[in-house]
């Protein structure tokens, strides 16, 4: 058995995230990340649209609200100084009706509240001078969205962290975590062999299972992942003038929708353009536009293809401020699984009330990625009370 000081459950974009963020305040001593995957980055972290969000979606006094604004900084400053693929591309949130431009306006006042930055409302032929094919009454301007290579950035963070001292464990499947001690023992299986640590701290960053995690440290932990499958297709910009895309993300209205038998609220089925490398190794802003994601919810955390929705669903969606998009157009494109937790719409990131060497982030859906660095800093800061 081996004694570490901190345990990062998870090796996604937060546990890599926070992995940096200790490297980066020179706390490397015995920290170690584990990760069931034999990749970094290869579930939740790995399949989104890879939206850098501006955070106007979210309730004022939320953490999504606050973490996100933080960490749009954040994550820019961190891709220009890392040569991480990003681009500050802005998005359009378009109303089609009278009913949704009333709740575009509503949008814009949360956005404002929350201090995201520049976000002006257009009228119909303002609309035009940004994206001509897009077809809308009004659209909220919203300059600091972008979008990032999220692989890419996942890599940067451990390779950082990894450089100043990080120990990353990946195909390490935990099995058990237990009080021991005054710290948590942590036995898993690292390529089939029972390996067993001993942490001052751990931080439950992992995830999809991060729900799991919990009452494996504490039986009694009262929240539960609904996962939900987001399904995406895109197409080429290029095929068509009409379906040119400029640059910018393209957003409807945020609506509540029926997903299973629950109401939840959807940004919806949006448009955003993706990077393409270039011979030379550097990145641009591609021909291929994401269309998505459409939820559902899941039984399995791992299910990516049973009972796909078909390119008609999309297609309806997206055609109502796209309108020369067609169906043929449209080729199936990736799906991910989010952490959605049941009956709850913001991050938990918070010691364990039984064990308060534990730090858990559950929950941490969108805007997650947008969020890393800022949730990072956070935990660092709960972590300083601990060690």
């Amino acid at each position: 058995m081996e004694k570490i000081n901190v345990a990062i459950v998870g090796g996604g974009v937060i546990g890599c995230a926070l992995a940096y963020e200790l490297s980066r305040q020179g706390l490397t001593d015995d920290i170690f990340l584990f990760e069931k995957q034999s990749a970094l980055g290869d579930a939740q972290s790995g399949r989104n649209s890879g939206v850098i969000h501006a955070g106007i979606y979210y309730r004022t006094d939320s953490l999504k609200a606050r973490l996100c604004v933080e960490g749009n900084g954040l994550l820019y400053d961190f891709c220009r100084q890392h040569l991480v693929p990003s681009e500050r591309v802005g998005k359009l949130v378009v109303a089609c009706s009278d009913e949704e431009v009333v709740r575009l306006e509503k949008l814009l006042v949360v956005a404002r509240a929350n201090g995201v930055p520049d976000v002006k409302l257009l009228n119909t032929q303002e609309i035009k001078k940004y994206e001509p094919n897009v077809e809308a009454k009004q659209a909220l301007l919203v300059p600091s969205t972008g979008i990032v290579d999220a692989a890419t950035y996942v890599q940067t963070l451990s390779s950082l962290a990894a450089n100043k001292g990080v120990s990353l464990l990946t195909s390490f499947e935990i099995t058990h975590i237990t009080p021991e001690g005054g710290g948590l023992l942590i036995t898993g299986l690292h390529h089939g062999q029972e390996e067993r640590f001993l942490a001052k701290a751990v931080v439950n960053a992992a995830g999809l299972y991060s729900d799991r995690v919990a009452k494996m440290i504490n039986p009694d932990w009262p929240v539960e992942i609904e996962p939900l499958r987001g399904e995406y297709y895109k197409f080429n910009r290029r095929k068509r003038d009409g379906i040119w895309l400029n640059q910018y993300n393209v957003y409807p209205v945020p609506a509540r929708v029926e997903i299973g038998n629950r109401q939840v609220e959807v940004v919806g089925v949006h448009l955003t353009p993706t990077f393409t490398e270039l011979l030379d190794g550097r990145y641009a802003l591609g021909d291929i536009v994401t269309v998505g994601p459409e939820f559902v919810y899941v039984d399995d955390r791992e299910d990516f293809a049973r009972g796909r929705k078909a390119k008609s669903f999309f297609h309806q969606f997206a055609k109502r401020f796209f309108p020369e998009l067609e169906e043929d157009d449209l080729q199936e494109d990736f799906s991910g699984i989010m952490a959605n937790l049941k009956g709850h719409n913001d991050f938990i990131i918070e010691a364990d009330q039984k064990y308060p060497n534990c730090i858990h982030a559950v929950g941490i859906d969108s805007p997650g990625l947008t969020s890393s660095l800022a949730i990072a800093r956070k935990i660092s800061a709960l972590l300083s009370f601990i060690m």
